[in-house]
């Protein structure tokens, strides 16, 4: 009676140690997927919040945008009112147009009709000088034509500034997405990974739990066995 008591308190011990473990095992495991999971998405959100520093740095440092290019192109002088006698042709009036989607359009939208005004001022003065035309209407005119000339080269100029700064701004926002769909796929990787690596420690920890089980029921079986040959004699 007393080993079988010594043995019933051994297979006691030895299943309450083992179930010990295995529940320390898997807290620790679960433990452990958890704070790499939250260590990866604090890296993740820290570098987004870095880039969008970057970012905003970068906008901040740009020039004001090209609104008083638009309008002074949109002002263009007209030639002031000649004095008695017969007056040529007048050059047609400038046409505003609505503003296009985007600004490097609109540049090319106010040079072409600029450059179409002046061809325009060229034609009325070939067509001016079948008739009786004053000096003083030709040195308005003249005056008008450089005038647009002018513009146009700001314009042009302007143009040209904003081709060099505009594709730097999309580059930046194309790495910047970039990066962030490589980030956003690689926590999804590793997210998977934690995930597989749950599911493997939640499997090993029923397979622990059912080998205990096993072997609790064999105990018991030999106990049973034990108590039935000291019966026996």
């Amino acid at each position: 009676a007393s080993e079988l008591e010594r043995r019933e308190a051994e297979v006691a011990k030895l299943l309450s140690s083992m179930a010990k473990a295995g529940a320390e095992e898997a807290q620790r495991r679960e433990a452990e997927v958890a704070s790499e999971l939250e260590r990866r998405e604090a890296e993740v959100a820290s570098e987004f919040r870095r880039r969008d520093e970057e970012l905003a740095k970068v906008q901040a440092q740009k020039p004001g945008g090209g609104g008083s290019g638009a309008s002074s192109a949109r002002q263009v002088p007209s030639p002031p009112p000649s004095g008695p006698g017969p007056v040529g042709p007048a050059a047609p009036a400038p046409k505003v147009s609505s503003p296009p989607p985007s600004r490097q359009s609109r540049m090319e939208v106010i040079q072409s009709r600029l450059l179409s005004e002046v061809e325009a001022l060229k034609n009325g003065d070939r067509d001016a000088k079948h008739g009786d035309r004053d000096a003083a209407g030709s040195r308005n005119e003249d005056i008008a034509l450089a005038d647009m000339m002018e513009q146009n080269k700001s314009l042009q100029a302007r143009l040209s500034y904003l081709e060099k700064t505009s594709p730097a701004d999309r580059r930046s926002q194309v790495q910047r997405l970039t990066f962030m769909e490589k980030a956003v796929r690689e926590l999804e990787s590793e997210r998977a990974e934690l995930m597989v690596r749950a599911t493997v420690s939640e499997e090993q920890l029923k397979q622990l739990q059912r080998h205990l089980k096993e072997m609790t029921e064999d105990y018991q079986m030999q106990i049973l066995q034990l108590k039935l040959q000291l019966k026996a004699r």
